[in-house]
């Protein structure tokens, strides 16, 4: 009984640093590429905004990293 006791707190322990640490290396993930896009974004030229739309852009970026977060998240 102990034995089983003890079995089912490693693995509640395990879980949850797990979860601890991949939540936090998907943050810092995400914060990095978030980082990388805008910085992309400031390098390009003016007629690439008069090209494409700043909505379209905005919204590929959002969706972009939201699948990464959600990723991470399910982990």
């Amino acid at each position: 009984m102990r034995l089983l006791v003890a079995i089912y707190l490693m693995a509640l322990v395990t879980i949850y640093l797990r979860t601890w640490l991949m939540g936090g290396f998907g943050q810092a993930l995400l914060f990095a590429l978030r980082n990388a896009v805008f910085n992309k974004l400031q390098d390009l030229p003016v007629a690439f905004f008069s090209q494409n739309k700043a909505g379209d852009l905005i919204s590929r970026v959002n969706n972009d990293t939201d699948k990464i977060n959600q990723f991470f998240s399910s982990r």
